[in-house]
């Protein structure tokens, strides 16, 4: 379960430095998304791994 969710989060952090290199500096609201979404990831993951048990 661990390894789909560094999976993701690597995923996500390629995809934050596409986006930083496509449009130059990365603003505050891209990086606050890329956050929340890494968040709501982690937390599904953990509640999922929860309900497994």
């Amino acid at each position: 379960m661990m390894k789909v969710l560094l999976l993701i989060l690597m995923t996500i952090l390629r995809f934050h430095h596409i986006l930083r290199r496509n449009h130059g500096n990365c603003t505050d609201n891209e990086l606050n998304l890329v956050v929340s979404i890494s968040k709501i990831l982690f937390h599904s993951m953990l509640l999922y791994d929860l309900l497994n048990l």
